[in-house]
This record gives structure tokens, C-alpha cells and sequence, in this order.
């Protein structure tokens, strides 16, 4: 996980970097899919979100190693785990995080009683809230 502590220290003071972050987390979710999250099935996005969770679960495993962590700001690895994440389900699937994030609407009647896919988003949940417990305490 080298590539999450260079990501961070790269870009921490980078004003650019933090007006498109301010962007993207003010910018509502598309209430309709886009053509290509139309395209993707619902396997594949339970497949990708399985992705996800695994990848997230390594950084906190790594982040909790880390000793440095404490002195992590919560929000900035928040937001730069989302974004390395993305990055990895990008490279592996060829997904941007819209494309999925589009699938899941256009599936969404089927996603939302799909057992597999209620348990990788309450495992992706719980991950992601480790990120924000103080400190990253275990």
C-alpha cells in the first residue's frame, strides 16, 4: 500500500486537487443511468462491489499498521481511499466510479432485494467507517 501513503503526502497541499475533491463531494448523484452504466448487469456490479470491499478492507488493515496514522487527517484519507479504490476498480474492470455508480441506479430493483449485493454494501459500510473512527483506533 506504498501507493496510498505516496497519494496522500503528493497531494495533501495541492489546491487543485482539493477544488476538484470539493467538487466531486458537492455534486449530487446522476438520477439517471448513464449509457454505459446501462450496460453493465447486475453480477457485474455485485462482482465489482466485491472488489471494492476487498480493496478497501487492505487499506484499512494497512492504515491500521500504519504509524503514522494518527497523525492522518480522517476526512483526506476518507476521500483518498474512495479515490485509490476507484482507481483500482477502474484499471481492473475498465469502470469509472460513475459507470457503477450508474449500473447500480439502472439495477437497482434488483440490487435491492439481492442478498449478495445488501451484504457487500453493509461490509463496504463498516470498512469505510473504520476509516472514520478517530484516530483509527481499532
Amino acid at each position: 500500500m506504498p501507493d496510498f501513503d505516496t497519494l496522500l503526502d503528493k497531494y495533501q497541499h495541492d489546491p487543485q486537487i482539493k477544488d476538484l475533491i470539493v467538487r466531486i463531494m458537492s455534486s449530487s448523484a446522476p438520477s439517471e443511468p448513464n449509457a454505459r452504466g446501462q450496460t453493465i448487469d447486475k453480477a457485474k456490479v455485485i462482482e465489482v462491489h466485491e472488489y471494492m470491499k476487498q480493496e478497501l478492507q487492505k487499506l484499512v488493515e494497512y492504515i491500521q499498521k500504519s504509524p503514522s496514522r494518527s497523525k492522518l487527517d480522517v476526512k483526506n484519507v476518507t476521500l483518498t481511499a474512495q479515490a485509490f479504490v476507484g482507481a483500482k476498480v477502474q484499471k481492473k474492470f475498465g469502470l469509472t466510479s460513475e459507470d457503477v455508480e450508474s449500473a447500480v441506479i439502472y439495477n437497482h430493483k434488483d440490487l435491492a432485494v439481492d442478498p449478495d449485493f445488501v451484504r457487500v454494501n453493509i461490509a463496504i459500510q463498516t470498512i469505510m467507517n473504520q476509516l472514520i473512527v478517530p484516530q483509527f483506533v481499532m
